[in-house]
């Protein structure tokens, strides 16, 4: 049985509701239209606070797509290449890939980000479950890469394209946005060795693992960040680097040519322009 909230004034509930019944029709198993419902759920926390932005360099105002490690009690720390509190070369490593961010209004206009502290729109009791201590526990290292700026498109296609190619040929737009003002833009990324999401993503784990020699690299994607977990991987292997994975965890894998019209996009896929 699938229970789906309506609200006509909610273009997103209205959307959920087209999934859950799409899903339904397909036959596909009832658990995926729970968790997009889950995922999709508009969060209750407060996350532009000066303590909550404390742990990100720059965000939401400025560009920020980079690995970050993470040690017990969700403490965080950017990373730089070199040993620190919380990321040992000699240790296994896990590396993280969020999906898409565009929900709502979008994460970054609500400085969400995720962490190793579940948020309370995916988790009961309120949320606040910490994720990875097994991890942790287990003396692995536990790092998150962030595109969330760039995921962060009304249609998922959108956010897509850009782990593959410059569909304009001008710059990756990603957003930002000022918590003093309430403004929230889309600037571009140009850089010739950084032509997609993907090509940042190979740049920044190079850059926080390029003295790495632990035993193992894994890397897990979520829906969206699925494909750029394997791009990422298929680019690094390439350069023989030793932070490429020797194994892959694709959570929701997401792909566009099904499912693009219920997340805020318009018109078909085509071939045009390189799709």
């Amino acid at each position: 049985e699938t229970r789906v909230v309506r609200n006509p004034e909610n273009r997103i509930l209205r959307s959920i509701a087209a999934i859950a019944m799409w899903v339904s029709k397909m036959a596909r198993p009832m658990y995926f239209g729970v968790l997009v419902l889950l995922r999709l759920a508009d969060a209750q926390e407060n996350f532009c606070t000066r303590e909550y932005l404390s742990h990100f360099e720059g965000f939401p105002m400025r560009l920020d797509s980079s690995v970050y490690w993470f040690g017990p009690n969700d403490q965080s720390e950017k990373a730089t290449g070199s040993a620190s509190r919380f990321y040992d070369p000699n240790k296994p490593t896990m590396l993280y890939f969020h999906g898409w961010t565009g929900q709502g209004n979008g994460w970054t206009s609500k400085c969400k980000r995720l962490t190793t502290r579940c948020h309370s729109d995916v988790c009961p009791d309120g949320g606040g479950q910490l994720l990875v201590n097994d991890w942790l526990d287990e003396g692995w290292n536990v790092g998150f890469f962030y595109w969330d700026q760039f995921a962060d498109e009304e249609c998922a296609r959108d956010a897509e394209q850009k782990l593959w190619f410059d569909r304009g040929g001008d710059g990756l737009a990603w957003k930002s946005y000022n918590p003093a003002t309430g403004q929230t833009q889309f600037n571009s990324y140009a850089k010739s060795d950084e032509m997609t999401v993907s090509d940042i993503c190979v740049n920044q784990v190079k850059r926080a693992m390029g003295s790495y020699k632990g035993s193992q690299v894994r890397f897990v994607g979520h829906s969206l960040g699925a494909q750029l977990a394997v791009r990422c991987a298929s680019l690094l292997h390439v350069e023989d680097h030793p932070a490429a994975p020797s194994r892959l965890a694709l959570l929701e894998p997401y792909f566009s040519k099904h499912s693009h019209m219920f997340f805020g996009c318009h018109g078909g896929v085509t071939t045009d322009e390189g799709m």
